[in-house]
Formats: C-alpha cells, sequence, structure tokens
C-alpha cells in the first residue's frame, strides 16, 4: 500500500512538500469528504499534525507515507472487533443485533456502551470514527462495511 500513498502524493500537492492548506485543498479538490461536517478543518490539522513528525509546517512524500501506519493500525482494531464478533455471536452479522438492541442507528456513546456490556475492550471508538458516514452515527450498513472492509484487507495480503 506505500507505493499507492506514494503514487497520491502528486494528486494532492504537485510539489515535493506541502503546507496543511495544500494538503487540505488537496484533498477536497480531489473529492475527499469524509471530514466534512462542523470538525472538518480541525481534523484535516490533526491529521496533518500527525504526519508533520518535525514541525516544520510541511509534509514529504515521506512524511505522507507514515499514513500507513494508522491505515494498519486501523485495520488490525476492524479485524479485532470481527474476530471478537465471531467468537461471541457465531457470524459478525449476528453481532449487530445484539450490540443494537433493536434500534435502526447507534451513537458513539451507544456504540461503546454496546461493545462494553458484551465485555469487548478494544478500540471501537476509532472504528467508529473511521467507517462512520454524515450522520454521526452507526446502522447496520457500516456495520456490513466493516465487514467487507476485513474481507478486501484479507483478499489484499493473500
Amino acid at each position: 500500500m506505500t507505493g499507492s500513498l506514494s503514487a497520491a502524493f502528486p494528486f494532492v500537492c504537485p510539489g515535493d512538500q506541502m503546507s496543511s492548506r495544500e494538503f487540505e485543498d488537496g484533498c477536497k479538490r480531489n473529492g475527499f469528504t469524509k471530514f466534512k461536517g462542523e470538525e472538518e478543518k480541525h481534523r484535516f490539522q490533526s491529521v496533518f499534525r500527525y504526519m508533520d513528525s518535525r514541525a516544520e509546517g510541511k509534509i514529504s512524500v515521506k512524511d505522507w507515507t507514515n499514513l500507513k501506519e494508522v491505515e494498519e493500525e486501523i485495520c488490525l482494531s476492524v479485524k479485532e472487533v470481527l474476530s471478537f464478533s465471531c467468537r461471541m455471536f457465531g457470524d459478525p452479522s449476528n453481532a449487530w443485533t445484539v450490540l443494537s438492541d433493536g434500534r435502526e442507528t447507534l451513537s458513539l456513546a451507544e456504540w461503546e456502551e454496546a461493545w462494553d456490556s458484551v465485555g469487548y475492550f478494544g478500540n471501537v471508538t476509532e472504528v467508529f470514527r473511521f467507517l462512520q458516514d454524515d450522520t454521526a452515527s452507526w446502522s447496520a450498513d457500516e456495520f456490513a462495511q466493516m465487514q467487507k472492509l476485513q474481507g478486501f484487507r484479507d483478499s489484499m495480503s493473500e
């Protein structure tokens, strides 16, 4: 995946380094909408600061590829959630039924409480935020998306 991240850099910024503003503008110009909403600017700045580990106000291609670590951490969290779901509920699709307790959607607080109630103490917050749509809640659709993401990741590593 590092090659893909390196290849994406010029689409966000044509130079060899970019500022926080260039990062945000480049992402938006390329159709990135994941951060859209009230916290958009803050979220872009947080990601940029993570990549700008030397606090220089600019990131290079090498800094950009550090996003691979974030991707790997989130994918590991997804895998752990799904693995726990299989152990507890027999199948991840059964987990949504139990966790949602008949509700169509769960807020972040409800999502965290539901996992806590079944004895899971892994990183469910970042999984929620990573796959959440613009509604600030999770539904069976996001749960299915999580399963598809893991299936895609598994097929890429074979």
